[in-house]
């Protein structure tokens, strides 16, 4: 399964610009728990925000100006990681705005995959993350199938 694109994102891109222009500045959430059925859901009760990823400097993400094989990567010359300030396993992610209060919306700009070891959309080398330690994100990529 691949990653999910929110209503507010897909209206975006419809109609306003690109990927990259709507989630300019933007943040990645590790969460455990269950994974909600929509992107457009509420993060719930039952899920446990784990980590956000910004850069290094503690700016918001950026996405390339280039989408070679029609791949958008992360901006290389971002480093994007973050302080893990709960200790769990990520079971989802989401690239957001960082405004995004994570109640249920169709006009927020979000992006929802699974997180874990291989087969996931975001594959990290171990979920289990642990309060305090530094978590890396060395490649982030989104893609968009093919007619």
């Amino acid at each position: 399964m691949s990653a999910r694109f929110s209503t507010g994102l897909r209206q975006f891109i419809q109609v306003t610009g690109p990927i990259r222009q709507a989630l300019a500045n933007s943040e990645l959430r590790l969460y455990s728990g269950p994974i909600p059925a929509s992107v457009d859901s509420a993060i719930s009760a039952s899920n446990l925000l784990l980590c956000t990823i910004r850069t290094s400097t503690g700016g918001g993400l950026n996405l390339a100006d280039s989408a070679p094989g029609g791949l958008l990567l992360k901006d290389a010359n971002e480093v994007w990681q973050g302080d893990v300030v709960a200790s769990g396993i990520a079971t989802f992610y989401r690239h957001v705005l960082p405004s995004d209060t994570g109640a249920a919306s169709e006009t927020a700009v979000r992006i929802q995959g699974t997180a874990g070891v291989a087969g996931q959309n975001m594959s990290l080398s171990n979920p289990q993350l642990v309060l305090g330690a530094v978590q890396r994100l060395e490649s982030y990529i989104i893609s968009l199938p093919e007619a």
